[in-house]
């Protein structure tokens, strides 16, 4: 079976052994270290109101280079706002980039309800895991998808003139068309509350070409994948060489989706599983180009390699492998049924790490498709 949540798996898979679970370092902070305090930024001078008619779309800011928010996280804004003659609709705040093309978070929906031709203030709160971080030209917009409007205009208090160094207001007025730039003119918020992004404490990445992020499409998890078509453009992960699994008395188990493309000519890779070093040496689920199946694939190093097929397709779907590390065998187990057992070319190397490395060897016939590894869930420990 494949498991719908983290929990069944793990609960499922629990066994008596001793564990070490490292998916509460994943998705957003878990991933990362604690952050830093957060930091309250204000605009609190007002002057006059705006803001867009019955129709979708909204109002908010944008920030531009120099601006003291761009690269930080943004965890909540509050801002002022009317509406006379109100629908009871869903309002957000949307983090965007530089267009309305770039959608980068999405606060927790806040009502309608309630607004009337006196001012009201209004906060957006992003959720943990779905925050995004302020880039140069960035705008934060308060939106809805249905007119807040049914008559008259959905305003917001904002400063006339003399904005405040690096951001400006901004209106979206219908949400076919662009944002409107009001370089002279100020949103009221009060405040953005912002932190510092955070950093990696546990895992070690690198990328050549690539990008590492948490998901939804993953589930709140990883997702790994190639941002260009050169040739070799690859992500890797691992335990920053911490070794603390026994190559041949541990067990690691996640869920995994990789897409790799299927044409001979593409050369693409992706290994997932525990290993001493990254690429070379160690017990992996292994899906490759031009490969019908999933396949384990054990390596004492790249020149002595052996894979072994399971049954189960080389397609982009939702798997729970276990891969377990024995004396004299690895056994790859696959939603739950042992798939494949090998003896061969197992690795010699003292101590194993998790592991995660793609390679997207040429572009052939995948034209500019990207190699995606996602991963919501993983998991080690020694037997």
């Amino acid at each position: 079976m494949v498991y719908d949540s983290v929990y069944e798996a793990n609960n499922y898979l629990r066994g008596t052994v001793r564990k070490q679970r490292f998916w509460e370092y994943f998705s957003g902070s878990k991933l990362q270290s604690t952050q830093e305090a957060t930091t309250d930024t204000t605009q609190t001078t007002h002057d006059d109101d705006s803001g867009i008619g019955s129709y979708t779309g909204g109002w908010g800011s944008r920030f531009n280079a120099g601006n003291a928010l761009v690269g930080r996280e943004i965890r909540s804004i509050k801002v002022r706002m009317r509406c006379a003659s109100p629908n009871t609709v869903d309002m957000t705040a949307r983090v965007y980039g530089s267009t309305k093309a770039t959608l980068r978070a999405t606060s927790t929906a806040v009502s309608s309800a309630g607004l009337n031709s006196s001012y009201v203030d209004k906060t957006f709160t992003f959720p943990a895991g779905s925050r995004g971080i302020i880039q140069a030209g960035d705008h934060i917009m308060i939106v809805s998808d249905t007119p807040v409007a049914s008559s008259g205009g959905w305003n917001c208090q904002i400063k006339g003139s003399s904005p405040a160094s690096g951001q400006h207001f901004t209106t979206w007025q219908g949400q076919t068309n662009s944002f409107t730039e009001q370089t002279n003119r100020d949103l009221w918020f009060n405040p953005i509350v912002s932190a510092p992004p955070a950093t990696n404490i546990r895992w070690t990445t690198t990328t050549g070409g690539a990008s590492i992020e948490m998901n939804d499409e993953a589930d709140s998890g990883l997702k790994l994948y190639t941002t260009s078509t050169g040739t070799n453009s690859n992500f890797t992960m691992n335990f920053d060489n911490k070794r603390q699994y026994a190559h041949d008395g541990s067990v690691c188990i996640f869920t995994v989706n990789a897409d790799v493309q299927q044409a001979s000519t593409t050369n693409w890779f992706l290994q997932v599983g525990l290993g001493h070093t990254v690429g070379n040496t160690g017990h992996w689920l292994s899906a490759k180009s031009a490969q019908s199946y999933l396949r384990l694939q054990t390596s004492q190093s790249e020149s002595s390699t052996y894979s072994a097929d399971t049954t189960v397709s080389n397609s982009p779907a939702w798997v729970t492998a276990k891969i377990e590390n024995k004396s004299s065998s690895c056994d790859l187990s696959l939603n739950g049924t042992v798939a494949v057992t090998n003896s061969l070319n197992l690795q010699t190397s003292t101590g194993m790490q998790p592991v995660v490395y793609g390679n997207r060897g040429t572009s052939g016939s995948a034209g500019s498709n990207p190699l995606v590894c996602k991963l919501r869930y993983f998991e080690a420990y020694n037997t």
